[in-house]
C-alpha cells in the first residue's frame, strides 16, 4: 500500500438557519394591537390544524428514530453489503460472514526484509506482493513445499525500473514514471510507487529475478548496480508474470473485505510529506563548489535569505 491525505474547517448549519428572518428577542413588542388581535383570531381557527400537524410530526420522528437504530446496528457489526459469497484459499465457496473476523492473516507471506537507509519502500512493497503470489501458486501447483519460497531481488527490480524509465523528457517511459514525489525519473530509487509494476508491465513481465542474481545494497549510490544481471541471465530467466488488474482501495472496510475475499498480500502506499530547509553559504559551506554562484550546482536562496546567492538545501 501514494498515497499519498489535510484538514478543513466546516461551518455547520445552525437550527435557526432553517428559518428566514426569525424574530429575535423583544422584537414582537413592536407589533400593533391590531396585528395581535388578527393573529389571535387566526390562531383559534387553526388550532385543530396545528394539533394534526403536531401528531404527524411525532409519527415521522418515531419512524426516523427506528431507521437510525437499524443503521447503527448495521454499522456496529460491520456488515458486508456488496458480496453474497467469497472464497477460501482452497477455492471453496462459502456464504459471507455477517461481520469481519477479529484478526486475519494471509497464507504464505514471505519473511520480513529491511530497506536500510535507502528510500526503496515502494520496491520492497512490490516485491513482497510478488513473492506471496509466486509462493501461493508454487505450493498450489506442487512446485514448492509448504515451507519453501522464492526470494525475489529488490536490487534487480529497482535497477530494471530505472532502466525502463530512462529516456528523453516527454518520452512514453518518462511520462509513465513521472509520478509526483518520486525520484525514478531522476534515475534514482529514492522514492517510487508500487503502481510502476502496472505502468511498466510490458518491460517488467519477463524481468523479475531471484535474489541470488543480485543481493541488496544497503548504502546509497548503488541504485543501478546489479553485476549478476548479464545478457545471458536475461535470456534464460525462467520467471514471468502477468497482471490481470490493479485496484486502488481507499476505504478501510473495502480493504478488509477485499483481503478477506482474495486472501492475497497487498501493498500499502502513502505519500510522505517533507519540507526543504535552506542554509546560507556561510562559514564552512562558503568554500564548497555548490556555493559558487557560477556553478550549475548552486541552489538559489529563497528571498528571505538574501545574505548569500547560493544556499545548501536540507530535506
Amino acid at each position: 500500500m501514494t498515497k499519498l491525505y489535510g484538514t478543513e474547517t466546516v461551518d455547520f448549519a445552525r437550527e435557526e438557519d432553517a428559518f428566514i428572518d426569525r424574530p429575535v428577542g423583544g422584537s414582537h413588542r413592536r407589533h400593533s394591537w391590531g396585528a395581535m388581535v388578527f393573529a389571535a383570531v387566526l390562531g383559534v381557527a387553526g388550532l385543530s390544524c396545528v394539533a394534526t400537524m403536531h401528531k404527524s410530526l411525532m409519527t415521522q420522528q418515531e419512524m426516523i428514530a427506528k431507521m437510525q437504530q437499524q443503521l447503527d446496528a448495521m454499522h456496529s457489526v460491520g456488515m458486508l453489503v456488496d458480496e453474497d459469497t467469497t472464497w477460501d484459499s482452497g477455492k471453496m465457496k462459502f456464504k459471507k460472514a455477517k461481520k469481519f473476523p477479529t484478526k486475519f492473516a494471509v497464507d504464505y507471506v514471505t519473511p520480513l526484509k529491511t530497506q536500510d537507509e535507502r528510500g526503496t519502500c515502494w520496491d520492497f512493497a512490490t516485491v513482497g506482493v510478488l513473492e506471496n503470489s509466486y509462493r501461493q501458486q508454487g505450493i498450489a501447483h506442487g512446485w514448492l513445499q509448504e515451507d519453501q519460497y522464492m526470494a525475489i531481488s529488490e536490487q534487480a527490480y529497482g535497477a530494471e525500473v530505472l532502466r525502463l524509465c530512462a529516456g528523453p523528457p516527454g518520452s512514453p517511459q518518462q511520462v509513465a514514471c513521472l509520478i509526483p514525489g518520486n525520484g525514478i525519473w531522476k534515475n534514482s530509487t529514492e522514492g517510487g510507487d508500487a503502481t510502476l509494476l502496472m505502468y511498466l508491465m510490458n518491460g517488467l513481465k519477463d524481468n523479475i529475478y531471484p535474489h541470488s542474481i543480485c543481493p541488496y545494497y544497503p548504502d546509497d549510490g548503488n541504485d543501478t548496480v546489479c553485476a549478476g544481471l548479464t545478457s545471458e541471465k536475461r535470456k534464460t530467466n525462467p520467471l514471468s508474470l502477468k497482471i490481470k488488474r490493479l485496484d486502488n482501495l481507499m476505504d478501510e472496510a473495502l480493504i478488509k473485505r477485499t483481503m478477506l475475499k482474495h486472501r492475497q498480500a497487498m501493498s500499502l502506499t502513502t505519500a510522505t510529506p517533507y519540507t526543504t530547509h535552506y542554509y546560507p553559504c556561510i562559514g564552512e559551506f562558503a568554500a564548497q563548489g555548490r556555493c559558487n554562484p557560477a556553478s550549475t550546482s548552486c541552489t538559489l536562496c529563497p528571498p528571505e535569505l538574501s545574505m548569500t546567492t547560493c544556499c545548501v538545501p536540507i530535506e
